[in-house]
């Protein structure tokens, strides 16, 4: 069980203002994955670092893709994920005493094989939702007695407690961003306001920390920071992202309009995709990227990712750390 010193230093790491006197950001483009630390911890041999931000982003794609398609097709959220991933993310009473809420890995009814189903290491099981905040974002009242934000390695804040002052400020941005005449919302805010989510992996808040000390209880997923560009994603799949950013960035929100067409969406993101790969070969310079067409401007989403680091069995819970590995 945790010591008091640790249950302090914990939440004092999520407190806003001290972020100023804690370790600096890293710059832009580092690795900033939150895994196990080397001081003092148990390392198993099982365990694997996390795959790298393209590897998480590519599945979230994948996950985008399925949620859309099983809407199509009547089919549950839960049972969308499925067809991409063997498990999904399930909340209940977590194992550890006191701890309250925790999350499982878990098979949907509908693809249930008594519970034999398991998932690798370097698998995408859950994000993180919640309201993002830059550097320069007014946090500090949202952050008092806030166990539910998460530092970036790059300093940006992601609050995703569901109650109280956060759920005002995330419910308030929702409506803000919500254009009159779009098909669909620019964001997922059904992580706040529940009970049914539009994307079952919007549940990374409740993940708990484990005991490093003991084999059943050692952390089994990492956090793993990346960005999503909505620039380039198809606008009938923003409806999916459970983030909603304090201050829009530059083009934010975009949204679909009565004459948008599903299929010319798909095809205008798959060839943004690939102009994309085809510029970073021709150069990686930050002016070739600037001289990059209006159309497929960047509007970058902050992001994390909670990513398995060894093999995850069906009803297994879900353990993590507030740790950085450096």
């Amino acid at each position: 069980m945790s010591t008091l010193g640790q249950r302090i230093g914990r939440y004092l790491d999520r407190l806003a203002v001290l972020h100023a006197f804690r370790r600096p950001p890293k710059p832009k483009g580092a690795a900033a994955v939150r895994s196990p630390s080397s001081s003092g911890a148990k390392t198993f041999e099982s365990e694997v670092p996390p795959p790298p931000a393209a590897v998480v982003l590519n599945q979230l794609h994948a996950v985008l893709d399925a949620l859309w398609e099983g809407s199509q097709r009547g089919l549950a959220p839960t049972d969308a994920v499925a067809r991409v991933l063997p498990l999904v993310p399930r909340r209940g009473p977590s194992s550890i005493p006191g701890a309250g809420t925790g999350l499982f890995a878990t098979s949907p009814a509908s693809t249930s094989s008594e519970g034999k189903q398991q998932v690798p290491p370097g698998t995408l099981m859950a994000l993180y939702p919640g309201t993002v905040y830059g550097s320069q974002d007014p946090v500090l009242l949202a952050s008092v007695g806030n166990a539910y934000i998460l530092r970036r390695g790059d300093g940006i804040l992601v609050d995703g407690k569901t109650t109280g002052l956060s759920r005002w400020v995330a419910q308030g941005l929702g409506r803000r961003y919500q254009g009159t005449g779009a098909r669909w919302p620019p964001c997922d805010m059904t992580w706040v306001e529940g009970p049914l989510l539009r994307n079952p992996l919007a549940v990374g808040q409740f993940v708990n920390c484990g005991d490093e000390a003991t084999e059943a209880g050692r952390a089994n997923v990492a956090y793993v920071d990346f960005e999503l560009d909505l620039g380039r994603l198809p606008l009938h799949l923003h409806q999916y992202v459970p983030n909603v950013p304090y201050v829009a960035p530059v083009g934010y929100p975009k949204l679909a309009g009565p004459t948008y067409s599903v299929a010319l969406g798909t095809a205008r993101a798959i060839e943004l995709k690939l102009a994309a790969a085809e510029e970073e070969a021709e150069a990686l310079s930050a002016l070739a990227r600037a001289s990059a067409p209006e159309e497929g401007t960047q509007v970058i989403m902050p992001m994390v990712g909670l990513v398995t680091t060894r093999v995850v069995h069906a009803e297994d819970e879900l353990f993590s750390t507030y740790c950085i590995w450096e």
